[in-house]
């Protein structure tokens, strides 16, 4: 087996299982972000769009994975440019990144913009208290929040870890001749 049929195995029995768990923890925390936000919907007066911004990152974040998961593979064969339904895809995913990114951003403001000055006291008067909000709400949301950060962060090791990675290989597999003329 060459190193090239190596390096594919490698992928096959290392990475996929990686990116089938990632992507089952991203449905199920994008499941959980609608789930809290539905369920403690009218529990945070002091930021009303912290719930709002849980049900729609859960929603586009499971709308994003599907739209992902069925990427449309062009054949090697294939000359000329992209197809059509390539085209839209590829533009239908831009957006959709997009606009959960400028999501992700508002949804940082929403949730750190009320850190520690929010009253958590759970009796009849305060839960119409304009400065009150649900702690296992606001505490999910914050940790949602950091949750996407640290994988983020992570993410962007790995993938920089890989092309050096990459690069190293590249360079070593290179057949270097050297010429000594006297």
């Amino acid at each position: 087996m060459g190193a090239t049929e190596k390096c594919l195995v490698f992928c096959a029995c290392c990475c996929v299982p990686v990116l089938i768990i990632i992507a089952i923890g991203g449905f199920g925390l994008s499941i959980a972000e609608i789930v809290m936000g539905a369920i403690y919907l009218d529990d945070c007066p002091i930021e009303k769009m912290i719930p709002i911004y849980l049900i729609v990152a859960g929603v586009f974040g499971i709308l994003f994975a599907g739209g992902g998961c069925s990427s449309v593979k062009r054949n090697e064969d294939e000359d000329g440019p992209p197809s059509t339904s390539t085209r839209l895809r590829l533009c239908f995913n831009a957006i959709v990144g997009l606009f959960m990114l400028a999501w992700f951003i508002a949804g940082n403001v929403f949730v750190f913009r009320i850190n520690g000055d929010y009253d958590t006291n759970v009796t009849a008067a305060n839960v119409t208290n304009p400065r009150y909000c649900n702690e296992s709400l606001y505490q999910f949301a914050f940790a949602d929040i950091i949750f996407r950060y640290a994988f983020f962060g992570l993410f962007f090791i790995i993938i920089i870890w890989s092309w050096c990675g990459a690069m190293c290989w590249a360079c070593c597999r290179k057949d270097i001749h050297v010429t000594v003329t006297v």
